[in-house]
């Protein structure tokens, strides 16, 4: 009887063993799957780009274009924007909605974040 017993235990041992080995394994191949699928992803994103036919034009080279070829001095703009009384007021209460002379200032995390007519 003991005998048994003993042989059921080591059977459930070994199959317990057997089973945490199949469980790191699923795991291992998902991880590889998560990998692979981020690799399509990433391909597939590029491929999507590549097939874009519309170039995109980012802020910072309308700004360039406005300054160096149209002659727009960006120093003067940002001043008309962000008059002494804005400032003055600013420091005083922070965060805020600011009237200017035609328009108004949204100033957040000392960032002017919108102009609003």
């Amino acid at each position: 009887m003991k005998g048994r017993l003993s042989k059921l235990k080591q059977t459930l041992t070994n199959l317990n063993i057997d089973l945490e080995e199949k469980i790191k394994n699923i795991n291992e191949i998902k991880r590889k799957i998560k990998v692979t699928s981020i690799k399509i992803e990433d391909i597939e994103a590029m491929i999507d780009q590549r097939n874009n036919k519309d170039i995109v034009i980012t802020e910072h080279a309308i700004i360039t274009y406005f300054e160096r070829i149209l002659g727009y001095n960006i120093k003067d703009i940002k001043n008309k924007i962000l008059s002494e009384e804005i400032k003055n007021n600013f420091k005083i209460t922070g965060d805020g909605i600011y009237k200017n002379k035609d328009f108004s200032v949204k100033i957040k995390n000392n960032t002017v974040m919108h102009i609003k007519i």
